[in-house]
């Protein structure tokens, strides 16, 4: 009787203690997350992005010049060169023209918004600056991953299409691509590729520079002489069935000359 008379006294007792306890848990627990989202999604100031900017100590050694050819160099490739005949074949036919001044007014526009972006944000650190700014902090770290990871799998897949050319090459000159070339996936050239970037990175901005100006102006040499031998061969029977698949034809060369620029711009604004 006295044992049931205790459980009758404290159990409503023991019930709010324990009512007390899960709320005063859950309202912690609310308030670490909320910390937590606070935390990462806590932006940098404008005026503290400006203030390390004036405060900088780095020696500036890339001319106007050295970032146009970085530019320039990023984004015309050896998918330029493929690119333009596939989609000419596949798609539009001699329309293959206004696919590309399409795709170039589209990447006009996205210059601009980078450009208005950057005069908004005048700070160094790429993307991660502008999402540290505008996003939060955890934005930016997933925002500067990705990028890392675009810009690994990237190099792979131009080292491996270098690789893969020159083995070619060496087969047709002198027959010796085959010892380079092992089998099973491995492509030795294109190894030896990535180990030679990374050692001119090592060297410093001012010998990585001259060799970026040095193979963006050899491409651009390169251009002009295909559009100059394509002038001299010019037939204009060629070009009398200007949209062989119609503008439906032309909208697809475009979307693939879009994505082609787009990646490969964007790719340049966020270094």
């Amino acid at each position: 009787m006295c044992c049931a008379s205790l459980y009758l006294l404290s159990g409503p007792l023991e019930v709010l203690e324990v009512s007390d306890v899960l709320l005063a848990t859950e309202r912690m627990t609310k308030d670490l997350f909320g910390s937590i989202l606070r935390m990462a999604f806590l932006k940098k100031p404008k005026h503290i992005c400006i203030a390390e900017q004036v405060t900088d100590k780095l020696e500036r050694t890339l001319s106007l010049f050295d970032l146009i050819c970085i530019g320039v160099g990023g984004t015309v490739g050896s998918g330029v060169f493929v690119l333009t005949g596939l989609i000419a074949r596949e798609y539009a036919g001699p329309g293959v023209v206004i696919s590309w001044i399409i795709a170039g007014i589209c990447c006009i526009f996205s210059a601009m918004s980078y450009a208005e972006m950057a005069c908004r944000i005048p700070s160094a650190g790429s993307t991660y600056a502008y999402a540290y700014c505008a996003l939060g902090e955890l934005p930016a770290v997933l925002a500067a991953w990705f990028l890392s990871l675009e810009y690994g799998i990237s190099g792979a897949a131009v080292a491996r299409s270098w690789g893969d050319k020159f083995i070619i090459l060496l087969d047709s000159c002198c027959g010796l691509g085959s010892y380079l070339d092992p089998g099973y996936g491995v492509n030795v050239v294109a190894a030896l590729l990535q180990c030679l970037v990374v050692c001119i990175l090592l060297a410093g901005v001012s010998v990585g520079k001259l060799t970026v100006n040095f193979f963006t102006v050899l491409k651009m040499v390169v251009v002009l002489f295909i559009i100059v031998a394509g002038l001299a061969l010019f037939h204009p029977a060629n070009v009398s069935d200007w949209a062989p698949y119609g503008s439906a034809g032309i909208l697809r060369g475009t979307v693939s000359s879009v994505v082609k620029c787009c990646v490969v711009y964007l790719c340049c604004c966020y270094q």
